[in-house]
């Protein structure tokens, strides 16, 4: 499990970002689809959108990145 930010923009509409300082989504269940494309479920408790007062939503769900180094390296 990872700690990750969300922030999205789309033209026309508010961005929605979660939360403050701390990271409060987590990407999990990695999984490669074929080199370059990775699957990741996503989970945030909270996102909201700083234009708009009191709008809040959940995230959960799968996201796919594609074109990403899918290579794993130990230190």
């Amino acid at each position: 499990i990872a700690p990750a930010t969300f922030y999205v923009f789309s033209s026309g509409r508010p961005p929605l970002f979660s939360g403050g300082d701390e990271p409060d989504c987590t990407l999990s269940n990695f999984r490669t689809l074929r080199p370059g494309a990775i699957f990741a479920d996503i989970d945030c408790a909270e996102i909201a959108s700083p234009t708009t007062q009191g709008f809040l939503c959940r995230v959960h769900g799968t996201i796919a990145f594609e074109n990403c180094d899918t290579t794993i390296t130990s230190d």
